[in-house]
């Protein structure tokens, strides 16, 4: 899956099939977006089922999203919109793929804070999660240390990717750190 793919799945972004744009050129207007939808109803080809489940995050992310925007609470909270909306991250930007995964936070909401080693994570850092990173053996686990002596969740790729392809069975995110290990 793409940067762009992931982001647009993030933020809750209609993600259409290319031939939505042939529809719209040959009706010389732009048609209701529902029957180019990414979504398993409308892909032709067979599926394995890993492949379904992303085929249908799309949809899944942009329905959550929008029930955000319609929930009065969340409105009043002030926090951004999208699948990790009320979440503050710890990570490394600089680490392989750092730059693209901080974009994909932030396009689904998330507050991203940017940090370097030594990771000087006390009581009071504003985070609820520090990205973990296994390709960087190493300095992951010296985070993952650091966040979870200071009551900070720990998310890895596999979190994120879990958040995106089960959208509609997302509990709220935390309003306090919880330890994850």
């Amino acid at each position: 899956n793409s940067e762009k793919f992931l982001c647009a799945c993030a933020a809750g972004c209609w993600i259409l099939q290319p031939s939505y744009i042939d529809a719209c050129d040959k009706a010389d207007k732009l048609l209701p977006c529902h029957d180019w939808e990414w979504a398993p109803k409308n892909i032709t080809t067979p599926l394995e089922p890993a492949e379904t489940k992303w085929c249908e995050a799309p949809r899944k992310c942009r329905l959550f999203v929008e029930k955000q925007k319609e929930d009065q609470q969340h409105k009043l909270s002030g926090a951004n919109y999208g699948m990790f909306s009320g979440r503050t991250i710890l990570m490394n930007s600089s680490i392989k793929n750092g730059v693209i995964f901080r974009t994909i936070f932030q396009s689904g909401g998330a507050e991203v804070i940017d940090i370097r080693p030594p990771y000087n994570i006390t009581k009071t850092t504003p985070a609820t999660h520090a990205f973990v990173q296994k390709s960087a053996a190493n300095e992951a686990q010296t985070l993952k240390d650091e966040a979870v002596k200071n009551n900070i969740a720990t998310m890895t790729f596999e979190d994120l990717s879990n958040i995106l392809i089960s959208a509609d069975e997302q509990p709220p995110p935390p309003s306090k750190p919880v330890v994850v290990a």
